[in-house]
């Protein structure tokens, strides 16, 4: 076997590379490296990195909704606070309206 392949072999299965960045170490185009891939049977391999990936966007999605509720319930907080200052505000420039000319 050459030794590129045996590079390839290596950097795909035991260092689990992208083809992409394979192609870029090794030299070889990207299409040379996925044909020698595939006459290797890589498919459980494929279904392994799925699986991985699979379980990683999930808890991308978990850690997204968890941040967008925080930053949804603080929001309301904050919109709370601003409308009670805001109140405050019209009856302070109420009064000063009413009674300033006394």
């Amino acid at each position: 076997m050459d030794n590129w392949k045996d590079k390839v072999y290596e950097l795909y299965f035991v260092e689990h590379r992208k083809i992409n960045d394979i192609a870029k170490l090794i030299g070889k185009s990207r299409q040379s490296v996925s044909a020698f891939l595939n006459t290797k049977n890589i498919d459980e391999e494929k279904e392994r990195r799925k699986a991985v990936s699979k379980i990683k966007q999930r808890e991308s999605n978990k850690a997204n909704m968890r941040r967008v509720r925080r930053e949804y319930k603080s929001s309301l907080i904050e919109y709370a606070l601003l409308k009670r200052q805001h109140i405050i505000d019209v009856n302070v420039l109420s009064r000063e309206r009413h009674f300033c000319d006394i």
